[in-house]
């Protein structure tokens, strides 16, 4: 109701028995009375939604058809688009309304939702929601609005073009060192390129929070200590940082730092820490005290050597991990100890955990731990050798929403909990060496997509039965020394898009019935193949 405070129209209303009532919304906070002004009035702040109510809103939204019910193969792309919103009524209503017209093809989305802010300039019905939303944005206080996103180059457009219908009302300027002399407006974004050894006094404004530095070899000390020194709301930048405490992201991506310094906590504000492909093989215990951090990833893969469950080195972690209450991405760390593990379970928000290492007497307190990670999508749990049992048998309940699984060593017995998965679109078993075959429990999960075996199954037959893997797209079937007989059944595997075998020394005959023309024809003169009544052999 804008700027009109409650002083001014409470007089309008009568003050007796009759038990009126006056209801406003606003985004303004300051229109609401203080609480000692009367003990009747009372304040609502209404707190972005849930995951699930945004979800279930999206959906009475988008599927009217199907009874608010979404089809099992919009799952993985319904909720990107539902955590894009970020719990905001307004925005999944205004996403929704234009996902509600388009055909209900999943690579039709998924094109719709890469280009979105692009579609923005060009959809007369989206222009609308844009200006609602704008006026949304534009009410945030200094401290939200100057947030920062992440833009991604989109089919035809640079990443320029996508942020250009903004540019100028944000007050981004694209700074060459040369032109420095005519730089007179306030940023809050600068952005260098080539040359960083001209000095920067001309740039007196403090209120620069993000600075981009493109095709420079070398950055001088003096640079440093300049940006440092004159721009406290600086919370991007990619270098040591320890003192700038509105500093959000960082990161050391593929750089050949080994060490990170303890200032790293005094960095209260951080929200995202990227280490990948860095040296970083451990982390110190000030660590702890990033009380805001979201995101961190951690990890070097060694692409010169063979794959094995070493291939990719995690980092080691301090105890104290408990304490990073807001943490929702953490890849990829070591289970170094008994007492780590069992902080895990502290991390009620996580939405992704990659963990190594993996001692077989700590599994049932990783069990633990995941059972309380009810936002989990994303788990990966990787034995400390190939012949390391992973005891992950103590999971009664698993995470409702896991929609990606990697089990890297040895599994005794399938876990039993793997098929309660209803959610679950990739699943990756690695040197698990099953005797029995695990695809009997599996072909039953409804919108499994992606299943690899990679020494998973020490069995000599494999059989999917009339039915089963009714979403699957790929199937690997890899490394599986045993096997001698893979069995499909009529009415299995109906969208089946690419089938990986091999090596499996045993397998002498593989069957394929009732392929399509371009299946056969990709395939002559690769192969002897024999044409049947029946099919093809």
């Amino acid at each position: 109701m804008g700027a009109i405070s409650a002083e001014c129209i409470k007089y309008s209303f009568p003050k007796n028995d009759k038990g009126s009532r006056i209801i406003i919304t606003t985004r303004y906070e300051d229109v609401a009375p203080p609480r000692s002004e009367s003990l009747d009035y009372y304040v609502y702040k209404l707190s972005p939604l849930p995951f699930e109510k945004a979800f279930e809103l999206f959906c009475k939204k988008v599927f009217k058809c199907e009874g608010g019910q979404w089809p099992p193969e919009f799952v993985d792309i319904s909720f990107g688009i539902v955590e894009k919103c970020g719990g905001i009524p307004l925005a999944i209503v205004a996403i929704g309304g234009l996902f509600s017209t388009k055909a209900k093809v999943v690579s039709k989305w998924n094109k719709v939702l890469d280009s979105l802010s692009s579609e923005f300039e060009i959809n007369s019905y989206l222009r609308s929601i844009a200006r609602i939303l704008a006026f949304s944005y534009h009410d945030l206080p200094y401290n939200l609005k100057a947030s920062k996103g992440f833009v991604k180059e989109k089919k035809g457009h640079t990443l320029e073009d996508v942020i250009l219908s903004r540019s100028e009302e944000l007050n981004f300027n694209l700074v060459s060192m040369s032109n420095f002399s005519n730089f007179k407006r306030i940023a809050q974004r600068l952005s260098i390129q080539i040359n960083v050894n001209t000095r920067l006094q001309n740039i007196t404004n403090s209120q620069i929070c993000s600075i981009l530095i493109l095709e420079v070899h070398e950055v001088p000390n003096s640079f440093l200590s300049t940006c440092f020194a004159n721009f406290k709301l600086m919370k991007i930048m990619d270098c040591e940082v320890g003192n700038l405490f509105h500093l959000r992201y960082l990161s050391l991506r593929d750089t050949k730092v080994q060490m990170l310094p303890k200032s790293i906590g005094k960095l209260h504000n951080l929200e995202t820490l990227d280490l990948k492909q860095s040296l970083v093989a451990e982390l110190p215990m000030e660590i702890s005290g990033l009380c805001k951090l979201q995101y961190l990833v951690a990890y070097n893969h060694n692409k010169d050597t063979k794959f094995n469950i070493n291939s990719f080195r995690g980092v080691k972690i301090p105890n104290g991990i408990g304490l990073l209450k807001s943490l929702q991405k953490l890849s990829l760390i070591e289970a170094s100890t008994a007492t780590l593990i069992t902080e895990l379970g502290s991390l009620s928000h996580l939405k992704k955990l990659v963990i190594c290492k993996l001692k077989k007497e700590n599994g049932m307190d990783l069990c633990t731990a995941i059972q309380k990670m009810s936002h989990l999508r994303s788990l990966g749990i990787s034995a400390t050798s190939e012949e390391e049992v992973l005891n992950l048998q103590s999971l009664p309940s698993p995470p409702p929403l896991l929609q990606t699984l990697f089990l890297l060593g040895q599994l005794e017995k399938f876990p039993k909990w793997i098929p309660k998965l209803k959610s679950m679109v990739k699943l990756f078993l690695y040197w698990s060496k099953l005797m029995k075959d695990p695809l009997k429990v599996l072909q039953a999960l409804p919108i499994l997509m992606n299943l690899a075996l990679y020494d998973g199954y020490k069995g000599e037959q494999l059989h999917i039965e009339g039915g089963g893997f009714q979403k699957l797209k790929f199937l690997q079937l890899r490394y599986l020394g045993g096997l001698n007989r893979l069995i499909i059944d009529e009415g299995a595997l109906p969208l089946l898009e690419m089938l990986q075998i091999g090596p499996c020394p045993y397998l002498k005959i593989l069957k394929f019935f009732d392929m399509p023309t371009e299946f056969v024809i990709s395939l002559q003169g690769k192969c002897n193949l024999q044409r049947c009544p029946d099919g093809l052999v």
